[in-house]
């Protein structure tokens, strides 16, 4: 539970987690992709880390701490935004936002986009089949693999040496591979199955 820290552990605060400040804002850019998202997630860690002092233990890895909590609040943060759509200022920025292709340089159809969004879902949810199953594989794959963190970055973040984080990476890949190649074969993007599942 969340409690105002004592002066002792303000005193601390400031010893042992301030000096991380510039640090941890890497780190959160790597998660959000933009500077102004990032400065708001450190902000939002550092508070949730100043409220929670009484459970900080001086002298322990006060950098993995706040990565923990860093990661609790981008993650809760993406399943929020994943609930709901994002916000334009006119709902025709909303539609050519949605529709034009950068790849093509054209506009999809509303029959595309409806099979891309259930492509979107069918992917998510394969994923989700090793958030549910393996969670340790799967943080591992988020982070490096879709958050592009190096292998030493993970590892500090998951409190893990960097040969662990390189051993869940690779199961966790092989655990996705078939289950995307099946997604894959059933909509018609591959013509034939290279994995077996494991």
């Amino acid at each position: 539970m969340a409690t105002k820290p004592t002066n002792e552990q303000i005193v601390i605060y400031n010893e042992e987690l301030m000096p991380l400040w510039p640090y941890m804002y890497k780190i959160a850019y790597k998660l959000t992709k933009t500077a102004v998202d990032a400065e708001d997630l450190r902000q939002d860690s550092f508070f949730r880390a100043y409220v929670n002092m009484h459970a900080f233990t001086p002298g322990t890895n006060a950098r993995a701490w706040l990565h923990r909590i860093m990661w609790s609040i981008h993650v809760n943060k993406y399943r929020r935004k994943v609930r709901h759509t994002e916000i334009f200022t006119t709902e025709s920025e909303k539609v050519e936002a949605s529709c034009y292709d950068l790849g093509s340089k054209r506009y999809h159809t509303p029959e595309e986009l409806i099979s891309f969004d259930e492509l979107d879902k069918e992917i998510y949810d394969s994923v989700d089949i090793l958030k549910d199953e393996r969670p340790e594989f799967y943080k591992t794959w988020v982070l490096v693999d879709e958050k592009d963190f190096s292998y030493k970055e993970a590892a500090e973040a998951l409190s893990l040496p960097v040969g662990t984080v390189m051993s869940r990476l690779y199961r966790s890949r092989q655990l996705l591979r078939p289950l995307l190649q099946d997604l894959a074969y059933e909509k018609g993007i591959i013509k034939e199955k290279i994995y077996s599942v494991q």
